[in-house]
């Protein structure tokens, strides 16, 4: 590879620094190889050199993209929406996503970075909040490269903020599996889209996104009764009975922040073997491929006849069972398979 010439590098930054004077707010440095407006994909993988034998990491993506995700389940916003919205925070941060394989693992790891630079611009870094780690980022003629510090944990992947993967699949990418460092190539968009998918298998058998089963389909009712054979094999399930009665169309809303939230309004209600039923209206709003309902539940597609609802917001393995509108469930209370229907009769009783 050729290395940049200083002055294409000096073109860059003051291209940069001539977006940040019209309210992108990106430092030039930052800006300079994460173009606001702009969608990228980097990555390092088989079709690359920058990884070396001995690495357990076996691909990296770096990426990201402005257009809708027809996958999730956030309505929008549309391209031009989100590249106005980053333009109007005026952040010096540029946000990203991360996708990564492992050659010791069938896994496939995903995290979102936020990318900023040090020292006057010297130095650039992506990392996660609430102390999940960070990488080094240091630019090439159309590559980056990429050091994990060896004094440091490395970088949370599949987990943010005390939240863990609910298929126990997080993970550190370490300064060792990563070799110390390793060199990421500018690729087309299609290459980190693709693999970006593959990092959600629980949804990878119904492309269609739940809230489109809703606007479509029409579906008011998640709903199953427990019959005696299903009880006596889950002995530790309380739930004998469960709907979820649908309020209309997912919509797109505007929260404090100024940005974009897809919501589904609900209401909750299960019956439980001592016979006590149990009933709350809860607020839902989209989060990549699921509806996270409060710290109550989640509903996730399934096919086009059912959908999950995922008891609790995250399994606590030190708190084990589960609360579901305020109400403490047994070990087996985690999944809930609930078959859908137009019926505005959502009722247990």
């Amino acid at each position: 590879m050729h290395s940049k010439s200083l002055p294409a590098i000096l073109l860059l930054l003051s291209l940069a620094e001539a977006r940040a004077e019209d309210g992108v707010g990106l430092a030039p440095s930052v800006a300079a190889i994460f173009p606001p407006g702009e969608n990228i994909c980097y990555l390092a993988g088989p079709e690359t050199a920058g990884l070396k034998a001995g690495q357990k990491l076996s691909e990296f993506y770096l990426y990201r993209f402005y257009d809708p995700l027809h996958a999730r389940e956030e309505i929008g916003p549309s391209r031009e929406e989100a590249i106005a919205r980053e333009r109007k925070i005026n952040s010096s941060d540029a946000n990203l996503d991360v996708v990564a394989r492992f050659r010791d693992s069938p896994n496939v790891y995903s995290q979102s970075v936020l990318c900023t630079s040090y020292d006057g611009g010297k130095t650039i870094s992506c990392g996660v909040e609430c102390d999940g780690g960070s990488f080094a980022v240091d630019p090439g003629n159309r590559t980056l490269k990429i050091t994990v510090p060896a004094d440091g944990s490395g970088l949370s992947l599949n987990q943010s903020c005390g939240d863990p993967d609910d298929e126990g699949r997080e993970r550190w990418l370490t300064a060792a599996d990563a070799g110390g460092s390793f060199t990421l190539e500018r690729w087309p968009l299609a290459h980190c889209i693709a693999t970006a998918e593959d990092a959600h298998p629980a949804f990878a058998e119904d492309p269609m996104p739940l809230r489109e089963r809703v606007a479509v389909s029409g579906w008011r009712c998640l709903k199953r009764v427990y019959d005696a054979a299903h009880l006596k094999a889950h002995p530790q399930q309380e739930v004998v009975a469960m709907s979820v009665a649908i309020k209309g169309p997912a919509r797109q809303n505007t929260n404090d922040d100024g940005w974009f939230e897809t919501a589904l309004d609900v209401t909750m209600s299960f019956r439980l073997r001592s016979g006590e039923t149990h009933r709350g209206d809860v607020g839902c709003i989209a989060d990549g491929y699921q509806f996270r309902c409060g710290e109550d539940f989640r509903l996730r597609r399934r096919d086009g006849e059912s959908a999950w609802a995922v008891a609790g917001s995250y399994a606590d393995p030190e708190n084990p069972g589960v609360r579901m509108l305020g109400i403490k469930l047994g070990s087996d209370d985690k999944l809930f398979r609930l078959d859908a229907s137009e019926s505005a009769d959502c009722s247990i009783e």
